[in-house]
């Protein structure tokens, strides 16, 4: 015989980097499955929202709580939460977005972007008079980038060199 367990509080981790309004499911355990989808689910097995924190999703079953605990709606946790969002130029510039408007007062390389040398190092003095499509001082940011590759990995430096020559 086969028993059904039915939990009335469920306290489930969520991933807080998908947005709120995309649904992600993650079925081979990665990085976990996005708020939408956890709720949508759960929704649908009569359970409702009722807490949360900047990982974790407090649901509790329906027919339990009678309307004791109010029910959270999305727009409260992205109150209470501020998620930061951002975005990529075709530089491989990352940048943040608050209230629907891009923010420009830094730009970050991506650390996957080939020209990447080091995480992050350009000062952020540089980084701030570089605008969202790339442009500012360029030619200075790369010969800062090229100084401090020779200064703490030469041997990469002179990698870099060769692969240009060839």
């Amino acid at each position: 015989m086969r028993t059904l367990v039915k939990p009335k509080i469920i306290i489930i981790e969520y991933n807080s980097t998908i947005p709120f309004d995309i649904e992600c499911e993650d079925n081979i355990g990665g990085n976990g499955s996005s708020y939408l989808s956890i709720n949508n689910h759960l929704s649908k097995n009569n359970y409702e929202l009722i807490n949360f924190t900047a990982c974790n999703l407090i649901f509790i079953e329906k027919d339990f709580n009678q309307n004791e605990n109010k029910k959270v709606e999305v727009f409260e946790m992205i109150e209470r939460l501020n998620p930061i969002r951002f975005g990529f130029n075709n530089f491989g510039d990352m940048f943040f977005i608050e209230n629907k408007k891009i923010q420009k007062k830094e730009l970050f390389r991506f650390p996957t972007m080939k020209s990447f040398i080091l995480f992050q190092p350009v000062p952020k003095f540089i980084r701030n008079i570089t605008d969202e499509n790339g442009n500012g001082f360029k030619i200075f940011k790369i010969i800062y980038s090229h100084l401090v590759l020779i200064i703490m990995r030469p041997n990469l430096f002179l990698k870099k060199i060769f692969d240009k020559i060839k």
